[in-house]
C-alpha cells in the first residue's frame, strides 16, 4: 500500500480580504491659494483585515468627478495637496490599503481653496517715540 502525504494547496492572499470599510471622518480645509490638508480617521481595526500600509486621496474638479488623481499617503491620518488652483471647488476621497489591496472609497466630500492674490501692508514711520 502505498500512502502519499498530500498538502493541500492554501493561497494564503486570498484568506483575508483588502480593507473592507473606508476610512472615516474625511475633512479637507484650505491652507493657501493652492492647497488644501486632507485629513481622515482610521480603519476600524475589524475591518482592516491586516496592517494599512498606506492610504490614497483621490481629488478631482468638482466639474469634473470622473476625472481624479491619487495620492499615496504614508501618513496613516492626513495629506496635504499642494500646486491647486486658487479659488476651486473639489471633490476629494480617500482609501485604506493593506497587503492584499485597497478598500473601499469613503463617500465623497468638496472643499475649495482660498481666493489668491497679494497681500500688501502698508509701511507706517515712527519717529521719536
Amino acid at each position: 500500500m502505498n500512502l502519499i502525504n498530500k498538502t493541500a494547496d492554501f493561497d494564503f492572499k486570498s484568506s483575508f480580504p483588502a480593507p473592507t470599510v473606508p476610512p472615516g471622518q474625511v475633512s479637507a480645509k484650505a491652507t493657501s491659494p493652492t492647497s488644501l490638508l486632507v485629513t481622515w480617521s482610521s480603519v476600524p481595526e475589524q475591518h482592516r483585515h491586516g496592517e494599512i500600509l498606506l492610504h490614497y486621496v483621490y481629488i478631482s474638479y468638482a466639474k469634473k468627478p470622473g476625472d481624479y488623481r491619487s495620492f499615496p499617503a504614508q501618513n496613516h491620518t492626513q495629506l496635504r495637496l499642494g500646486n491647486l488652483q486658487a479659488y476651486t471647488l473639489y471633490v476629494i476621497r480617500v482609501s485604506a490599503r493593506n497587503s492584499i489591496g485597497e478598500g473601499p472609497k469613503s463617500a465623497p466630500i468638496t472643499a475649495r481653496t482660498m481666493k489668491g492674490g497679494k497681500i500688501s501692508y502698508k509701511s507706517q514711520e515712527y519717529k521719536n517715540f
